[in-house]
């Protein structure tokens, strides 16, 4: 693969999905570039590879939680969350999924109860309902035999499946997700590649990723950035067919 050092540029007038604009982490990474600036298309799939699994999520749940950076500022689809009111945010956060291994599930809710509880809530659909019109999503992550089960009675592989179920059921248009630290099991790389790859084909929202090493979801990308000594470095990915809606990242 050729490689590229990115250089400084303004913000595109294309419309993006998630913007960070010379923001600096409220747990800063030791390596991570100071201050970070990242545009993301509204369709784009990006990965961001070498960071750490902690480095990682924290990048993540900046961007996914809503939080306010130490300094900068962050937007999702043009609006800026410190702008917005408590029903707005929640309006916004229903947008977004985000998926990490620090994410938990509600403990005394069982795996159907968990998976189920955003449209029961926001919907006021009934679990019966919920489950026949996800039933394929359901499946193809084979979580049935577990719907009984307790979050502290699940296997790790099949915990990770349900987070993922839990963030796919809310029919997201961006998703951030550390998707391959632990529990790292060749059956769940397949099967999240798998539903990544119909997002990505049905064009579905924007999906970062982010972690150390995530050379099984390259082939998705659109672009595929590398944290090294401390620069993000642009990979390219050759013949991929479908080019990013926005055609350069900002980085320091």
């Amino acid at each position: 693969m050729k490689t590229k050092s990115l250089r400084i540029g303004t913000e595109s007038l294309i419309q993006h999905s998630l913007l960070l604009d010379q923001v600096i982490l409220p747990r800063h990474p030791p390596d991570w570039p100071i201050p970070l600036n990242l545009t993301l298309g509204l369709k784009e799939f990006l990965i961001i590879e070498g960071l750490t699994p902690a480095g990682a999520q924290e990048l993540l749940s900046l961007a996914a939680t809503l939080q306010f950076p130490t300094q900068g500022r962050v937007r999702y689809w043009g609006q800026e969350p410190a702008q917005g009111s408590r029903p707005e945010l929640y309006r916004l956060r229903r947008r977004i999924a985000y998926i990490s291994p620090g994410q938990v599930l509600l403990g005394r809710l069982t795996v159907v109860e968990n998976i189920t509880l955003p449209a029961r809530y926001f919907q006021q659909r009934t679990m019966k309902e919920i489950v026949r019109d996800y039933s394929d999503l359901i499946e193809r992550l084979e979580l049935t035999p577990y719907f009984s089960c307790y979050p502290a009675e699940l296997p790790a592989d099949i915990y990770s499946r349900v987070l993922w179920a839990c963030a796919l059921i809310k029919k997201p248009e961006l998703i951030l997700a550390a998707p391959f630290s632990s529990p790292i099991t060749l059956k769940n790389n397949h099967l999240i590649l798998s539903l990544l790859r119909d997002y990505r084909e049905q064009h579905r929202g924007a999906v970062l990723l982010a972690g150390p090493d995530l050379q099984a979801a390259r082939p998705l990308a659109d672009r595929l950035l590398r944290l090294q000594a401390g620069r993000l470095t642009e990979i390219r990915v050759p013949g991929h067919a479908a080019p990013p809606v926005t055609p350069y990242l900002s980085f320091l």
